[in-house]
């Protein structure tokens, strides 16, 4: 009776992980096709512009999982691998974009890290307030 009874705790607890988990997921998809939507509204992409931008970001991806599942590559090489990556997707993209657009996107992105900065520092602080917990 004991072990049917942890074995069915075993199945709901692991349910309840992987659902949590798809929740996460569909969730972070749905923000960036959010985010892509706004930025093609706020920039005014034409149609081939927004073609491109789809190529390179894809291209990107591609490249950051190559970097990722490349088991030769120290940490340090990964990162420097990732910002070069970074750096070529940035260019490609001034490439296609007018100046204008430049000027929008670069602010785009500037709002874009410090949004990115504020997550960081709130799980910052809510680290530092558990340690605090554990402390006492």
């Amino acid at each position: 009776m004991k072990k049917l009874l942890i074995v069915t705790l075993v199945i709901i607890g692991w349910q309840f992980t992987a659902g949590a988990q798809e929740k996460r997921d569909t969730i972070r998809a749905t923000s960036k096709v959010a985010e892509r939507v706004k930025l093609k509204n706020e920039l005014g992409l034409t149609k081939q512009q927004e073609q491109k931008m789809k190529e390179i970001n894809q291209e990107f991806k591609s490249g950051l999982q190559a970097i990722r599942h490349d088991s030769t590559l120290t940490q340090a090489q990964r990162q420097e691998k990732g910002r070069a990556l970074m750096e070529d997707r940035k260019k490609k993209i001034n490439e296609v974009l007018t100046p204008d657009q430049q000027a929008k996107y670069k602010q785009w992105s500037k709002e874009g890290d410090k949004r990115g900065k504020k997550k960081k520092g709130d799980k910052e602080k809510d680290d530092d307030k558990d340690e605090k917990n554990k402390e006492q």
